[in-house]
Formats: structure tokens, sequence, C-alpha cells
């Protein structure tokens, strides 16, 4: 029967072969993960312009302000929690019985068990009155396992049934964007101030890799094993593109803020791919023998790579367009609450057609000592709660966020963190 490590293994080589070179587009800081990822609509600065620029123009902003090496990173997948992995795959390397193969099977949606890698990493930002400039990393990237190809590593042959791989799918790309932000304000009598703004970013592609077709299958019978199947890989390292952001915000009787923001309206990254592989595996007879799929030379003998290659033209990645609804409420000069509605219109990594609900907080026992919680419900996790604080020295500022996604501690089915570090002047 199948051993823990097998089917790791397997999984393992799948997910780094996808996700090269894979971050995610929206953003990560340590406030915005801190407020289970939800947009304060107090924040003032270079970094607000990536997200609703029109706060850039909004009483409160810095004349100068600036943020360097901040990172955020999200993991995770959609169908085994922490508790389940520290159950079925930590601990000494022992055989799981049928409960175990069941319940892991059981766990994945669909057909599919997918995880994702995502991250933002912003070098540079730096803003002066209503004009702002971001340097940052960006992309997405997610991974397609076949729940019929674990069925067969974790049961091995079964007399008679046809294993399918079409459902293996895979996508990632980096690049660097450079934003430009600004913002203007506006006479508005129903306000107590309103403001429009607008990013146009220049996107620089870094890599792009993904599986462009995947068919084939295998069946058992009584004789061993036969199948076939080919697996087409593109990948290049040069590409560019553009994409556009407009938003508004709001003051409303003194205590109230209100913002919108429609996020990529353009946003498309034209690839040029260097070539597409084809990769092949064709097998007549003989078992196979599970145990032994993580050996470099038994897969050389079981999967026969074919010597194709071909040139693959240009593949375009569409940002994925969003309306983002931002809300806030100053209770008093310690706390602050927060809310946010987005809607997606494409199923890509990083944004969902499932609408997405997040409200958060932030209370300060002391000025220099923001505490801060939030969750979201719907959207790609349908479940989010994160938590962290800041340091608030004035002219610096270091923001730590920690977030569940799609549970919470134990029953979590990834994990995002992130932090950041600004000047203002």
């Amino acid at each position: 029967m199948s051993k823990k490590g097998s089917i790791i293994g397997i999984s393992a080589a799948l997910i780094i072969a996808a996700c090269t070179q894979a971050f995610a587009f929206l953003d990560f800081s340590g406030c915005n993960l801190a407020l289970g990822r939800t947009h304060s609509i107090y924040d003032r600065g270079a970094w607000a312009g990536r997200w609703n620029p029109s706060l850039l123009a909004r009483s409160g902003a810095p004349h100068l302000s600036m943020q360097f090496f901040s990172l955020g990173l999200l993991v995770g997948n959609n169908s085994l929690s922490r508790n389940d992995y520290n159950r079925l795959f930590a601990g000494e390397d022992t055989y799981w019985d049928e409960d175990d193969k069941e319940e892991i099977l059981g766990e994945i949606p669909g057909d599919n068990l997918r995880g994702y890698l995502m991250g933002d990493i912003t070098g540079f930002g730096f803003s002066m009155d209503r004009f702002a400039i971001n340097l940052q990393v960006l992309g997405a990237g997610r991974i397609g396992i076949p729940k019929d190809f674990l069925t067969l590593a974790l049961y091995g042959n079964e007399l008679n049934r046809e294993y399918s791989f079409d459902a293996i799918e895979g996508e990632g790309w980096g690049a660097m964007s450079t934003d430009f932000s600004l913002g203007y304000q506006l006479e508005w009598h129903f306000f107590d101030e309103f403001a429009v703004g607008g990013t146009f970013r220049y996107i620089y592609g870094l890599g792009y890799a993904g599986v462009t077709r995947a068919d084939g299958g295998a069946t058992v019978t009584t004789n061993g094993v036969t199948g076939s199947g080919d697996f087409e890989f593109g990948y290049g390292d040069t590409g560019d593109g553009v994409g556009l952001d407009l938003a508004a915000s709001a003051l409303w009787r003194d205590h109230w803020e209100f913002g919108i923001t429609m996020g990529n309206l353009v946003g498309t990254i034209a690839w040029d791919l260097d070539s597409i592989k084809v990769y092949g595996f064709d097998i007549t007879n003989g078992e196979i023998d599970i145990d032994s799929l993580d050996n470099e030379e038994y897969l050389g003998r079981l999967f026969d790579q074919e010597d194709t290659t071909y040139a693959a033209g240009t593949a375009k990645t569409r940002l994925p367009f969003y309306i983002q609804l931002n809300a806030g409420y100053r209770v008093n000069e310690k706390l602050i609450v927060v809310g946010e509605y987005q809607q997606g219109f494409s199923a890509k990594p990083g944004v969902s057609k499932n609408p997405r609900l997040a409200v958060g907080g932030e209370y300060r026992a002391l000025p220099w000592l923001p505490v801060r919680t939030g969750l979201a419900v719907g959207g790609s996790f349908m479940f989010e709660w994160g938590a962290g604080f800041g340091l608030d020295f004035n002219h610096y500022t270091f923001d730590f966020g920690i977030i569940g996604l799609k549970g919470v501690f134990g029953s979590s089915h990834g994990i995002g963190i992130g932090f950041t570090n600004r000047i203002i002047f």
C-alpha cells in the first residue's frame, strides 16, 4: 500500500513546477492583513495609491511619505487544514489506514486538490502631496491536481478503473509594476470632503509558466496498466502591459468615510512565450509500483518525455477587474471601525466571482501602539480572520499582520503574513 512520502513527493513536484515566480496582484500589507484583509479608508500616504489613489488628496495626507522593504505572503490549499496536515503528514513515516485515505479524498471539493501561493513585495513607494509612485513585484499562481491522480497514489491498482488526468491545471506569473498615482479634491456640497484619483501602472513581465493542455489517463487491468497522455507546458521570461484604476472617496458628517475603487479597468500582460514543451507518457505493460514514484530512474522508465518543442507565440494574462467599496467610522480618538465589500468578475488567482465582505477595527490604548483585528466572509476563501499590531512613532511606522484563511487557527486551510515599513513627514 502507499506511504505518506509518495504522495507528498508527487504533489510537491507539481506545485513547484506550476507556481514558480507566482505572486498575488492584490495588496497584502501588514495593516491590511491584520484587519482581515480590509483596507483602511483612513490610510494616508504613498501606499494608498495602490488601492484608492483619491486618498492622496484628502486631509491628513502627509506632505512626504515613503514605504520600503515591505512583504506580504499567502499560501494554502482548498482541502486540508493545518490540523489535517499535522495528523496525517507530520510525525513518523507510517502507513495510512483506510479511514485516513477516505478522509483525505473526502476533504477535496470537486475534482481537484488546489494549492495557491500569493504574495506582494514593495521595493519602494514615495509620495509628495497628491502624487505617488510605487515599485512592486506582483503576480498570481495556482495548481490543480486531479482527484483521480491522488486516488491512484493512495490506493494503487484498482481493476478496470480508468484514472483521468485531464483536470491537471497550473499557471504562475510574476511581474514588476511601476504605479503612478494622482489624487484631486473636488467640491461637492453633500460631503464635507470629496476627492477622485487614478493609478496608471506599467507592468514588466518577469516570467510566465503554465500548463496549456493536459490529456490522458490510465486503466488498470488483470494484465497490468495501460494508458497514455500528453502534457503541454509553456513558459517565457519577457512580457509587458499596462493597468488603470479609478477611485473616489469622501468624508460625511465628520465621522463617516466612504470610498469606491474600480480596479484593473485596463490590465493586461502580453507574454512572449519562449516555447511549449510536450511531455508524454506511455504505459503498455507491467504494474506501477506506487512506492517507487519518488525514484527518478523509475519515473524515467515509466514516463517517456517526447522530444517535441515548438514556438508558442504570445499569451495574455488579463489582470482581474473588480469593484471595491470601503467605509469607516471613527467611534472616538482611540477606536476606528472599517469595512469593505469587493466584487470580482472573473475566477482568477487573487480574486473571485464570489462577493467578499470584510470588517475590522483598530484600537489605540496607547497612542503609539495600534492593535488591529478583522474578519471576512465570502470571496476566494469563504472565511478569514486576521490580527496584528503597529508601532507608530510619528515619522516612522511599522505594521505587522497575520491571517488565517478558510478557518481559524488549526482549522485554517492557509495562512498569510505581512509587514510594512513606512516613513512619514
